[in-house]
């Protein structure tokens, strides 16, 4: 015998299982899109803090790499109502991020405008192409901050090498006025004794390539009684410019070049 009520409550309780079924595949499916919506959007207190309440250091660089991740995420999701609610806070974050890397990169360069006995190099290895991803983050983010610096070191840069170039060449000078030379034909083809040539003499005419010895130093011209022939100093000369303009062009190249995917905004 079969009881009318008991068939009548089982179908029901298998609808309900199957109800409750598909409400956890929804929810499951919701939760598997929010994540990383949630995880794109969310900015961690240790950002904020690093940003706000600490100086321009080492551990700047992977916060400023991870800001610019969240940056480019909230301007992706722009039409998320989250995203949008947080446009203010990261534009604040971005601005104040701006500021602090300006005035780092404008102090690193108080040593070239004060200096000459700077070691423009050494500045250049330690500081600037260490901290490149932070003047990166400005090119992307605050491209008329980047334009400033660049015109700033651009200043600095010229007034360090003309200034240190000068100087060079004017302790060469004072080396070259030890040896007096001789008044000699250029179609002369003898030596100074008479012997029929042409003669050449090799060791000045060594002066010539840039393999050889090396560059003659400033603090010699303090030496009286150091004395070089001119094809040397002028070897040295040509050598020093050469080497500095081959540097800076190297750095400049990487320092300023342009990242892949500017622009993100032109602020």
């Amino acid at each position: 015998m079969t009881c009318p009520r008991s068939q009548a409550r089982f179908p029901t309780c298998k609808d309900e299982a199957r109800s409750s079924r598909a409400g956890s595949k929804a929810e499951k499916f919701v939760h598997d899109i929010d994540q990383p919506l949630l995880s794109d959007l969310s900015i961690s207190p240790e950002l904020v803090t690093t940003i706000l309440d600490t100086p321009v250091a080492e551990p700047w660089i992977p916060v400023i790499e991870e800001f610019q991740q969240k940056l480019q995420s909230i301007k992706v999701r722009s039409r998320v109502k989250a995203a949008r609610d947080l446009a203010e806070l990261v534009e604040g974050l971005r601005i104040a991020a701006a500021t602090k890397i300006r005035a780092f990169f404008q102090a690193a360069m108080q040593p070239i405008r004060t200096s000459i006995s700077t070691n423009m190099h050494v500045l250049q290895s330690s500081v600037f192409l260490k901290y490149a991803p932070l003047y990166a983050f400005l090119q992307r983010h605050a491209k008329s901050v980047a334009q400033e610096l660049q015109r700033a070191y651009i200043g600095c840069a010229k007034l360090y090498y003309e200034t240190g170039f000068r100087r060079y060449t004017r302790s060469l000078g004072y080396i070259k006025t030890r040896t007096i030379e001789k008044t000699v034909l250029i179609g002369n083809v003898a030596n100074e004794i008479g012997i029929p040539g042409p003669f050449v003499d090799t060791e000045r005419l060594a002066f010539a390539k840039l393999e050889g010895s090396g560059t003659t130093l400033a603090f010699l011209a303090d030496d009286k009684t150091h004395k070089e022939p001119m094809e040397s100093l002028f070897r040295s000369m040509l050598v020093v410019l050469l080497d500095n303009a081959c540097a800076e062009y190297l750095f400049i190249v990487k320092f300023f070049r342009e990242p892949a995917d500017l622009p993100m905004d032109g602020n």
